[in-house]
């Protein structure tokens, strides 16, 4: 029989409300989930047909299946001279429901909830999961050149012709395509892809322009400046040992203006 540390035997018994559950790699997760969900059967009468159990991956959810279902079989022998005979028939029956049980990937559980109530939402009841990773991004490259066309026959051309080069090295013009597609690449794992992208512009519009400078551009090209300063007034020092007094008067002029900026503390 496993031996539960403790703070795996409280997640296994733990109960009355949504729990939550951090755990490392290897550390026994699927086991204590398994045991938890044999636990629920054996001393609540809980039905798996009932449950929603959820994996990452397919072979999680194979092996969340066999796992289930050979811990239960496991209880029966087990445990049979201690069970009544509803008990032991309801572990029967529990035995034959696990290939029904909602046991699957959280994408595929979500797949059919689309696929359900696809006219909650509007939606055209043949959809289908773009999954091919070659598709997709063909599907993006079409979006994105019809994109283009729109723009560059309307009345923003030059501002997109300027966004372009910008983004534009020597050799292609493709630096703000794959910039757009590594932002949507992005927002795709954001719980909300249109607010995530919404967002990215806020910290640069005019009333947030001040406050982003002064506390995130600013102290960087401070510190670069007080590089140079130092370096200046080093060569400052050395310059006034020269007979020839220009370089060190030279040296003097470029250093005033900058003591002065940085003095102020601000641009």
């Amino acid at each position: 029989m496993t031996q539960f540390t403790t703070s795996q035997q409280a997640a296994i018994t733990h109960d009355g409300h949504d729990v939550l559950i951090s755990a490392s790699a290897g550390s026994g997760k699927t086991t204590v989930l398994v045991e938890r969900i044999i636990q629920k059967i054996l001393k609540q009468h809980a039905d798996i047909t009932r449950m929603l159990i959820v994996t990452f991956t397919r072979a999680a959810t194979a092996e969340m299946r066999t796992k289930i279902q050979t811990a239960l079989k496991k209880a029966l022998t087990e445990r049979r001279h201690e069970l009544s005979g509803e008990d032991r028939r309801h572990l029967a029956n529990q035995i034959a429901m696990v290939n029904a049980a909602k046991i699957s990937t959280l994408d595929a559980f979500s797949l059919q909830i689309v696929q359900t109530y696809y006219y909650v939402i509007d939606l055209d009841p043949g959809f289908r999961l773009l999954t091919d990773e070659t598709e997709r991004y063909m599907l993006q490259e079409r979006v994105w050149d019809d994109l283009r066309e729109q723009l560059y026959a309307s009345d923003e051309a030059p501002a997109f012709e300027q966004l372009t080069a910008n983004f534009s090295g020597d050799r292609d013009d493709s630096g703000l395509q794959d910039l757009m597609f590594e932002l949507i690449r992005q927002a795709g794992a954001t719980t909300d892809p249109k607010a995530y992208l919404e967002g990215l512009a806020t910290p640069y519009a005019p009333e947030k322009w001040e406050a982003t400078f002064s506390q995130q551009i600013w102290p960087r090209v401070k510190g670069q400046l007080l590089q140079i300063a130092t370096s200046l007034t080093q060569a400052s020092a050395l310059a006034n040992q020269l007979p020839n007094p220009i370089w060190y008067q030279q040296i003097q002029a470029d250093l005033a203006p900058l003591q002065t900026l940085l003095e102020t503390n601000a641009p």
